[in-house]
């Protein structure tokens, strides 16, 4: 599905992403390191907002490098980004109406409109004429992750979905991204908390100063105290799933 080979980034020129090579062929992958490592980069990458130098991105065998983001959201690719980024002066059913697209080929089985984003998340349905900002911190995750669903992506990219979130909506949003992948939706998850990133994953890559150095398996992962500690910093593995 998404192929990523050798691609490199320069920003204000400092050399971010080196020679990143990451593969995604269904399910979920959680891209995951320390802050400042470049994932976000990548995702940006991914979707035409910030070019690479070299290497290649391709999508259902298509390549992306060069193409605009609109035209990468219309291959089929959806984007959540890191701090919602709602409107202001939107309410949630005119985000979600506005970001509505028709169903394109390559996009998953499931054909997501406002009334599904609605069932999937009834608590924005409670709210359907309260202004974004006006949402809570889990609400507006909820939105943009709406918002994403509603172009019909047969790929997701969520970036630090459970940043600002309490314990409970963060739950609320790790049975949202279960509920997805059942439907077909792939998920390529950039996030700092373990806990979130291994609930919704099963497999893993750590991203560190622009390279990917590891992947594989979660269960082996929370596993190995000398792994954490070395790439994420981590020291007690207990996480919970």
């Amino acid at each position: 599905m998404l192929e990523i080979s050798g691609v490199h980034v320069y920003r204000q020129g400092s050399h971010i992403l080196k020679g990143v090579d990451l593969s995604l062929s269904g399910g979920s992958l959680a891209l995951i390191g320390r802050n400042g490592m470049g994932k976000t980069t990548l995702i940006s990458t991914i979707m035409g907002l910030l070019r690479s130098s070299e290497g290649s991105i391709r999508f259902m065998g298509q390549e992306l490098i060069g193409k605009k983001p609109c035209l990468i959201a219309r291959k089929g690719i959806g984007l959540v980004p890191q701090g919602k980024r709602v409107f202001r002066s939107l309410t949630v059913d005119e985000h979600l109406k506005l970001a509505f697209e028709p169903k394109r080929k390559h996009q998953a089985d499931i054909y997501w409109n406002v009334e599904r984003v609605y069932e999937l998340f009834p608590r924005l349905k409670e709210r359907i004429r309260q202004e974004g900002t006006r949402l809570s911190g889990g609400e507006q995750q909820m939105l943009a992750i709406g918002r994403a669903l509603v172009t019909n992506p047969s790929l997701l990219l969520m970036d630090e979905p459970s940043e600002g979130l309490s314990p409970i909506m963060m739950e609320t949003v790790i049975e949202a991204c279960h509920r997805l992948t059942a439907a077909g939706i792939s998920l390529l998850v950039v996030e700092q908390s373990l806990h979130f990133a291994s609930s919704v994953s099963d497999r893993y890559a750590i991203l560190m100063t622009g390279a990917i150095v590891q992947q594989g398996e979660f269960p082996d992962l929370l596993r190995d105290r000398q792994l954490l500690s070395a790439y994420m910093g981590i020291s007690n593995t207990r996480v919970a799933r």
